[in-house]
């Protein structure tokens, strides 16, 4: 394992440094499955608004009904205990319709097919393929010499070829571009 100046010099498996600026790089250059922030404010403000009008609907109804149909001997906090129990009621059912697990399916596909199409395009020989199977497993350019029994200039000639033919300027960016070529699994 190479060590420069004290820091951990090789990608690991997931295609980033262990440092926090590379997670962070990788991070905000990668499209994210998850919802932005910003739509849950969206649905929180809805909430609390629906929430809120249908407090004030309840209360205005339940004055209505006061005052027209019901004796007005019935006390305030009667009402108020009513209206507790109502929304109580309704944040719990809420509650457990939102929280509960919900089951997605997803459909795997089979075993990992190498797209020759796309390696034959790119120019990929197959030794610089094979130093790119290397650079996606991790390994730094003296394990790949040693693995390939090359001399380590040799290993650095072939991976500044893959970064040209994949357009990509580090180690990393050419592992994500391989793997949406589907070179790489």
């Amino acid at each position: 394992m190479a060590e420069s100046g004290g820091l951990l010099n090789r990608c690991t498996s997931q295609g980033y440094h262990r440092f926090e600026s590379c997670r962070l790089r990788q991070f905000y250059r990668e499209p994210s499955a998850a919802k932005p922030m910003a739509f849950y404010l969206v649905e929180m403000r809805r909430t609390v608004l629906i929430y809120g009008l249908a407090m004030a609907v309840l209360i205005g109804l339940l004055k209505i009904v006061e005052y027209k149909y019901l004796v007005r001997d019935i006390p305030l906090e009667f009402y108020v205990g009513a209206v507790a129990i109502l929304f109580t009621s309704l944040g719990v059912w809420a509650g457990l319709r939102l929280t509960r697990p919900r089951i997605v399916e997803v459909e795997v596909p089979g075993p990992f097919e190498r797209d020759d199409a796309a390696l034959e395009r790119t120019g990929i020989s197959k030794r610089e393929f094979e130093v790119l199977e290397l650079i996606a497993a991790g390994m730094s350019n003296n394990d790949i010499a040693e693995r390939l029994f090359v001399s380590t200039s040799t290993v650095k000639t072939h991976v500044s070829n893959i970064l040209a033919k994949l357009e990509a300027s580090r180690r990393t960016e050419a592992i994500a571009k391989a793997k949406r070529l589907r070179l790489i699994p």
